[in-house]
């Protein structure tokens, strides 16, 4: 079922920014040109196919060396402090800076907890799965987040952003 966007121009202003053909695009997200065309006319699209862009122009722009130049997912009201505290967390990419992330992130499995009172299905799982990566990357220590912990934590973030 298709989900609204924050704004009709947002899916078509993702497609601009890949400077690729729109049946490329639809290729690399698995659907149809005309399925595309449809999702940046009516300005919604499914959360796969919205994570499918994210996550592409992701990819795109760390490829290029440029910032992210899609709009992020927007989460639900009780993981909104969640989502942003660990998307700071994870664009730390300074190996000096590493030993911000517990103090970034030492707010979180609270919020989580608080949170997951009222979370279901996907939400819930993406939680759970955030408070267990919290748990593993304190126990392997400080640079255990330069060892993969930081891109594990920026795919949880997502996913509890579209969750």
């Amino acid at each position: 079922m298709p989900v609204q966007t924050t704004h009709p121009a947002d899916i078509q202003a993702w497609l601009d920014g890949f400077d690729l053909p729109l049946d490329a695009v639809a290729v690399m997200l698995g659907v149809t040109d005309r399925t595309l065309k449809t999702y940046a006319r009516r300005g919604e699209a499914t959360r796969t196919v919205l994570l499918a862009l994210d996550r592409l122009a992701w990819s795109e722009a760390r490829l290029c060396g440029l910032p992210r130049v899609t709009p992020p997912l927007a989460p639900r009201p009780e993981l909104a402090e969640v989502v942003r505290l660990m998307n700071l967390a994870a664009a730390i990419d300074d190996p000096s800076d590493i030993y911000d992330v517990p103090d970034i992130l030492r707010p979180v499995p609270a919020l989580l907890v608080d949170a997951r009172k009222v979370l279901r299905g996907p939400a819930r799982r993406a939680s759970v799965a955030a408070l267990d990566l919290l748990k593993q990357e304190h126990r392997r220590g400080q640079d255990a987040w330069m060892d993969g912990g930081l891109e594990r934590l920026r795919r949880i973030a997502t996913a509890l952003a579209a969750a």
